[in-house]
């Protein structure tokens, strides 16, 4: 009778363990989804300038029309810097002609990531060379 008892404790224990889990991963899914949400709420931009030693950088997107339009952001300390692939990185891995993405909060710079569609001279160049590398 006890040994029956275990067994069916046991075998509890375990399911509610299975939905715990599943409930996890539920969240960390959610979680996700809501950070790729926040993300698409930038605008696209090109990087026109990068002045580091004034601490701002140019852009050129599109305005509410559809124009394309100049602006400034001051890089503060707030502000996060992001590759293509989420990584954090310096302002230095941003140059004149990379395609990138603002997010920003009232007016203010927010982030400043790499647009996942990054075809710029710099990355052909150095696909070009890696290429170059594999063949010798």
């Amino acid at each position: 009778m006890f040994r029956a008892s275990l067994k069916v404790t046991a075998c509890f224990l375990v399911a509610m363990s299975c939905v715990i889990a599943a409930s996890g991963q539920s969240q960390e899914k959610k979680d996700q989804d809501t950070k790729d949400a926040q993300t698409d709420k930038g605008a696209q931009a090109t990087i026109t300038n990068v002045d580091a030693t004034k601490g701002t950088v140019t852009v050129k997107m599109k305005d509410k029309e559809g124009k394309d339009k100049e602006r400034v952001f001051r890089l503060t300390e707030q502000v996060r810097y992001f590759d293509s692939t989420g990584k954090a990185v310096k302002i230095d891995a941003f140059r004149s002609g990379h395609y990138v993405l603002i997010i920003e909060e009232q007016g203010t710079l927010k982030e400043l990531r790499h647009h996942k569609n990054q075809d710029t001279k710099d990355n052909k160049d150095a696909a070009d060379k890696k290429q170059a590398d594999e063949k010798k």
